[in-house]
């Protein structure tokens, strides 16, 4: 499995985090702000703040001004650049011109260059609120005005049974990449459990890229903020189902997802939302499962995780001195496993880099 240098790693990541940190510090300030100010007439999501997702834990927003721009603005905006645009261009063409057919097209070159620079002044602009709720979670478009909804998304938490979210780091490879960001992609599943090898499609699917480091958890980018806290809300409503005692829990098994091959062998593009799942890892009370291994508390020393360039491992490490690597990569439920080999071991699970 393909590892990277850790000094390497934090060498080439830190002055970028740094700097990361300190653009996206009014962002983390506004998501205060906005949460102190739910509830009230001054809230920014008073008109499409979702009511059926219980209590808000998160909000976010990619349009953090309330209004759109006013006519007078977009007025001003669009007199400034003719103004700007004509007042140089139309007098040098005129006096650099030498015919009267080169001095039109300059001049209908400038037009057009005017026509799409105020074009963006006068469309509604679209923008995106993300809502995290102790029951389910929102996804609201809207143009214009937060009152005029374009579209909206809604997951029930109850309506489903497994949530899935990846992580994989772009560069920070052996062969000396920078660090690109991280690729990520979730979505909520409804399995047939005891169904192996089952064919499902995700709802609520979402891809994209986001910059954090494991080691701080920063997580500045509306999407992946979102996402992230739902995957905390969504572990916290399971914990609350499966309850407190983990010898009352039935035994859990955990899923993973692999994107089946089409006819040619080729695996299928990550928007084609399709899975083909596999039981990867079961646990109960008393036993903890890995493929053909049972193991026990007294077979298992310790639990720890490590986290790399195309890889997310478990790494259970036994009394005899074995590792047992179980990737996790695409584990559904990943948190709420995380969380009960807590409860199992009766210690956090490691972070080893």
């Amino acid at each position: 499995m393909k590892q990277f240098d850790n000094k390497s790693y934090d060498e080439k990541l830190r002055g970028l985090e740094d700097l990361r940190l300190q653009l996206n510090r009014p962002a983390e300030e506004q998501r205060r702000r906005a949460m102190s100010e739910l509830g009230s007439g001054q809230s920014l999501f008073a008109d499409d703040m979702p009511k059926d997702i219980g209590r808000i834990m998160k909000v976010d927003t990619l349009r953090w001004d309330a209004n759109p721009p006013s006519l007078w603005n977009k007025l001003t905006k669009t007199l400034i650049v003719v103004l700007v645009v004509g007042g140089i261009a139309v007098p040098i063409a005129y006096l650099g011109a030498k015919s009267a057919l080169a001095f039109w097209g300059v001049v209908s070159v400038v037009s057009l260059v005017v026509f799409f620079s105020v074009l963006g002044f006068w469309k509604n602009p679209i923008g995106t609120d993300y809502f995290v709720g102790d029951l389910g979670c929102s996804i609201v478009n809207f143009k214009g005005r937060r009152r005029v909804l374009d579209s909206r998304w809604t997951y029930h938490y109850r309506d489903y049974n497994v949530f899935l979210l990846t992580e994989e780091w772009q560069g920070i490879g052996t062969d000396g990449q920078a660090y690109n960001g991280t690729l990520f992609e979730s979505g909520f599943f409804y399995l047939r459990f005891g169904h192996p090898n089952e064919l499902c499609r995700s709802e609520g699917y979402d891809l994209g890229t986001h910059w954090r480091r494991y080691d701080n958890g920063v997580v500045p980018e509306p999407q992946f903020y979102f996402w992230s806290g739902v995957e905390e809300r969504w572990t916290d409503w399971l914990m609350d189902m499966l309850g407190d005692d983990l010898r009352k829990m039935e035994r859990q098994t955990f899923y993973e997802f692999r994107q089946p091959a089409d006819m040619t062998g080729q695996k299928q593009p990550r928007a084609s939302r399709q899975y083909r799942v596999m039981p990867s890892i079961s646990l109960d009370a008393s036993q903890l499962i890995v493929g053909d291994r049972i193991l026990t508390h007294e077979d298992v020393s310790y639990i720890s995780r490590e986290i790399g360039v195309g890889f997310y491992v478990l790494v259970i490490h036994t009394t005899d001195g074995e590792r047992l690597r179980v990737s996790i990569s695409h584990l559904g439920n990943r948190l709420l496993l995380l969380r009960l080999l807590e409860k199992w071991q009766g210690t956090p699970v490691r972070y080893e880099r």
